[in-house]
Formats: C-alpha cells, structure tokens, sequence
C-alpha cells in the first residue's frame, strides 16, 4: 500500500511539472468548441506579433508557416511546408496546445502573401484588357493558393491570363464578380446646421448613422464600426463609401464632412481612405456622442484585439448591421487579403468604380445598409470593417470586410 501511494505521488508531481513547463509556452488550451479554437488562434497570433516600428505591431511569420484554417469538424489545421516534425514542435510551443492537425502544404503564407500582393498591384493599375474580365485576387488559406476572379472563367480567359500576367503554379482561377453597392436612402428629418443634443447618446458598434450624397439631396444610411481614437478625438470607424467624397465648407475646422444621428448633426469624418484604396473611415464624435465597444444588436462586448490575417481562415466572424440587425449569424472565412473590384450605384459618393484592397470573404449574411458595420469574432476580437457582397473563386455570393489591422496602421487610429 505505501509503495501505491508513493507511485501516486511521483506521478502527481511529474503531472504538475508538466503542466508547469506547458504554461511557459503560451496559454494552455483544450480545444472543444469555437471559444477554445479562437484561445488557441489568438495565442498563436499573438506569438507573430512584432513591434520593430513604433508601436504598431506587424504580422511576422516564420518560412515554414503556410497558414491556418478548420477543417469540417471544427478542428483547427496548421499548414507546414518543410520539416513537418519540427514545424509542428514550433506551433506546439506558439499554441500552447497540441489540438490541432498539421498538413503539408506547397507554398508558405509569406510566399502566397508575395504573389498575391504582385498581382494586386496589377489589378489597380488595371493594365490589361477588358476582355479578360478580371475582378479580384486573393489567397485561398484551405487550398494554400492564390485565387484569380474572372467573371467570364472560360479556358481562353485562362490562358490569357497566364500569357499576359501571371503563370505561376501557386495560382487557381475561379468565377468571380465585383463587389455591388447600393447604400439605402434615409428618410430622417436632419438639423445640419448644428447638434440639437444636451445629454450623452451612446453610438453602438453596428447601430446607425446617416449622411448627404455629394450630387444629391439624398440622406444615406450606414453602420457604425468599431470604436477608437485618432490624435486624441474619440469616434468610430466606417467604410468609407458611406462618407460623402467631398467637403463642404463651413464649420469650425474650414471644412467637413458632417455625420448624423437621429436628425441631428453628431461629428464629422476627419479622414476617408477611399482614394487610396481601402474602404475605411475615420468620424469625430462631438462630445454629446460616445461610440461603445457593446454591438447594437447581439450585445457583445468587443475586445481591442486584432487576428493575424494568416490565422482568420481558422475561425467564423460575425457581423453587426443595421439592416440584417437581428439576423445576425456567424460565417465561415473563406479568403482573405482579398483585393475586389467595386462598384458604387447609389451612395454617397455617388457612382463610381474603384479598386478596394486587404478585403477578407466570409459567409455571414449582409444586405445593403450594413456596410460600416464591425466583423468580429466569437471572443468580441476585431476582425474588420463591413465593405458589401459579391463572388469569388466559385464560392457564390458572400460578404467582404476590411481587415482590422489597416484601421490602426492605415488610418492611425488607437482601438480601446
């Protein structure tokens, strides 16, 4: 009996040294459900994440890594090219976990991300012929590819593609379309000249606000994203597509792009990416007006965060809008570091045709009205900014969102 109680604690203390020298190499996870699978995503995200320039962090990834995604189980899976053995003892020591799968794969992510990043160029400068009907490029993180959208994907437009482009074996071709936007006209009555607010008014990630149209007379609503501070003002980012182009002259600051709430004239947005390719905004609450971290419809209490874009492909995001409001439902990412053609019917910045960058695809449901809305994940991390709807690789029609990560590097904006 003495020596089976001594087994027991020998073996006792040997269990909790293990777990002791787990602890040292991130967060210990057990993987059984959409909460666990994002610990173990974010603890490996986290694990990438270098702050060499400034305070920004960056996304570094070592050569071996080819990306994340879940397989039909749930259950994540890391891509390996190389030393499979050694790949995997790394992502051990990253997770935290051994609960996941490994496969091999021929391309790492830094390799597609090169690709892909060549062939966007090429598809903003739009020099190549209209008959090739080209509309987007993204990676394709199950498939370790890079997606090539053709809206006519015939074997002609194939090998055009290959003869004028690109003929690298990393790339796949698929039925594609342009991202459609049709922004809802709104019907409140507005004071434009100033706000008529006296008491705080809370502004919810997802909730609404409305805005002129720059050739029309026309109210425009759009969803609130998320919330944050630029040189020290606080507001919410949108898309920008949501924002009047243009600036109308007047106000304190000479010149604005005035925002409303409920009739009444809330801020102005200070700085729209539009031009530059990303559909990202940037508006100034006055101090009547506090943006929240608490989404309008399905009340969660979003975090600060942000998930690698190599690691999204792993988990569903959800969005907050407010057309779909309480539809609401999680989706599947499809792609990511998309860039999409779009096109503008009515909204207001009227209608035109630009070339939107860092895009991810994803299955959740959107309608027109959603667009600024914010894409999070089961835990309340930032995932990205709302953007419209439309086709890629052959998947049908699913959403497209701006990636979070550009609303801090890009729009300078300090998510709390």
């Amino acid at each position: 009996m003495k020596k089976y109680f001594y087994l027991l604690a020998i073996l006792a203390v040997s269990f909790v040294a293990c777990s002791d020298e787990s602890a040292n190499k991130g967060d210990s996870v057990i993987v059984n459900g959409p909460m666990e699978v994002e610990r173990l995503v974010m603890n490996i995200s986290k694990s990438f994440t270098s702050y060499t320039r400034g305070n920004i962090g960056e996304f570094v990834y070592p050569d071996y890594y080819g990306g994340m995604y879940t397989n039909d189980s749930g259950y994540p899976v890391v891509l390996i090219k190389g030393n499979m053995a050694k790949g995997k003892e790394d992502m051990i020591r990253r997770a935290g976990s051994d609960k996941f799968e490994v496969e091999s794969c021929d391309y790492s992510f830094n390799e597609l991300s090169e690709l892909n990043s060549e062939l966007s160029d090429i598809l903003c400068e739009g020099n190549f012929p209209d008959e090739l009907t080209w509309n987007g490029v993204g990676i394709l993180v199950d498939k370790n590819r890079v997606s090539v959208d053709l809206e006519v994907c015939s074997e002609e437009n194939i090998q055009l593609f290959k003869r004028l482009i690109s003929n690298s074996p990393a790339i796949v071709f698929g039925y594609g379309t342009s991202i459609i936007i049709d922004s809802p006209v709104d019907s409140d009555n507005v004071n434009r000249e100033e706000s008529n607010v006296r008491s705080s008014v809370l502004m919810n990630p997802g909730g609404k606000f409305s805005s002129y149209g720059v050739s029309n007379n026309n109210m425009y609503s759009g969803s609130i994203g998320v919330r944050g501070t630029r040189g020290g003002k606080s507001g919410f980012v949108t898309a920008s597509h949501c924002i009047p182009k243009l600036t109308i002259s007047g106000g304190s600051t000479g010149s604005y792009r005035p925002v409303y709430r409920d009739g009444s004239y809330c801020g102005d947005c200070v700085l729209s990416l539009y031009s530059s390719g990303l559909d990202l905004a940037f508006v100034e609450l006055f101090d009547e007006y506090e943006a929240t971290r608490v989404t309008e419809w399905s009340k969660v209490s979003l975090t600060k965060d942000i998930v690698s874009v190599s690691s999204l492909s792993a988990l569903n995001v959800t969005m907050n809008g407010i057309s779909t409001n309480n539809g609401y439902r999680p989706g599947k990412v499809l792609a990511v570091e998309q860039t999409k053609t779009v096109e503008n019917r009515n909204t207001p910045v009227g209608v035109l045709r630009f070339t939107a960058k860092h895009l991810v695809f994803a299955q959740y449901p959107s309608q027109n009205g959603d667009s600024g809305g914010v894409v999070y994940t089961p835990s309340g991390n930032i995932a990205g900014i709302h953007c419209g709807s439309g086709t890629t690789s052959g998947y049908g029609e699913h959403a497209f969102f701006t990636y979070a990560t550009y609303i801090v590097s890009s729009l300078g904006v300090t998510l709390y």
